[in-house]
């Protein structure tokens, strides 16, 4: 099943990579220079997406291991939160808030770079500690990610948004590291694809992330052509990786219908063979309350299934044997509450 999604994947890949490429080849030729309309349009269509991401990973899942699960639902939560304060600072404020509107020109710059690091960053540590199974909480997971997200809010106000390296275009230097991150998360999310299909569309999404900030490295302004291919190249990584969601969740839901039908045939053909043994069969509890007797149980002490089921064990165990079944019940539980202990040590 998970190599099945992993292959059908490829075709949305490149569909999302084309739309993308003939997106910046219209920005490329356009006369237009400065896209302001478009740039709070795409910051806000990257937030929202990122907010669908996070809900579909923390409640429909079922291909991945739940804490694993919670842990990339919580880092695209921080990664929308930063898209949509990217997003906020360009609109145009008012009263006490007045002030980012007359530094949006730095905040807009200066924003973009924390919500592209959160996101990869956060991807590399949910994959470390999955793999190493660990049980660190969600609440402990969420502020080690907020001290994160603060530590690259503090560097990225300190630092120059834009400073004209000389060499290859590079307008943006403060993106450089992220380059090396995002090549270690899409070959850490590769090696791991057989795991799951999330994983594959992981290192997927990374790729497309890679080519963002490639973009982002020789941008110059806020609003410039550059500056939007980075965010359609994140946009088109973000719908890839809806498309990889909703289908890893449709074909769970048709697993789990049909894992409820066999269910179902399977309790069908085992009450058959309950009903029709010759032999007497009685289903009880540990205290001696019938569940169910079949025919053949009820003729041995010579009543009905309904009166038969109306009694408990003791009721039909002889005086006799009373204290032999009891110490029998006794060491049987005691059993099974120690393979119980041990399971929830195991856990």
């Amino acid at each position: 099943m998970n190599r099945l999604l992993a292959s059908n994947n490829t075709p949305a890949f490149l569909f999302f990579l084309l739309l993308a490429a003939f997106v910046n080849w219209m920005l490329t030729g356009s006369p237009v220079r400065q896209y302001e309309n478009l740039h709070l349009a795409l910051d806000v269509a990257n937030g929202l997406l990122s907010i669908l991401l996070a809900l579909f990973l923390w409640e429909h899942l079922q291909y991945v291991h739940q804490q694993s699960r919670q842990y990339l639902a919580l880092v695209f939560a921080f990664a929308a939160a930063a898209e949509l304060l990217h997003a906020l600072v360009g609109i145009e404020w008012f009263g006490p808030l007045a002030w980012m509107t007359t530094d949006v020109a730095w905040l807009r710059p200066a924003t973009w770079s924390p919500a592209a690091y959160i996101l990869p960053i956060g991807m590399v540590w949910s994959l470390w500690l999955s793999t190493r199974q660990s049980r660190l909480g969600n609440a402990t997971f969420s502020a080690g990610m907020a001290a994160v997200l603060i530590g690259l809010y503090a560097l990225a106000l300190y630092l120059p948004p834009y400073h004209d390296l000389g060499l290859m275009g590079i307008q943006r230097p403060i993106q450089l590291p992220l380059l090396l991150i995002l090549a270690g998360v899409i070959y850490a999310y590769a090696r791991h694809r057989d795991v799951s299909p999330l994983f594959g569309g992981m290192a997927m999404l990374a790729g497309f992330l890679l080519l963002s900030d490639l973009a982002m490295l020789a941008s110059s302004s806020p609003h410039e052509q550059f500056a939007m291919m980075a965010h359609v190249d994140k946009l088109a990584g973000y719908g890839l990786m809806l498309v990889i969601l909703m289908r890893v969740v449709t074909r769970d839901g048709i697993a789990r219908v049909q894992a409820e039908a066999a269910l179902r045939e399977c309790e069908r053909y085992n009450h058959t063979l309950f009903e029709g043994s010759p032999i007497g069969l009685a289903l009880t509890r540990m205290d001696g309350t019938m569940i169910d007797v079949n025919p053949a149980f009820a003729r041995i002490i010579g009543r009905t299934v309904d009166e038969t089921k109306a009694l408990s064990y003791w009721d039909i165990t002889p005086q006799s044997y009373a204290g032999q079944e009891q110490e029998q019940l006794r060491q049987l539980s005691t059993g099974l509450s120690e393979q119980q202990r041990r399971r929830d040590d195991y856990r």
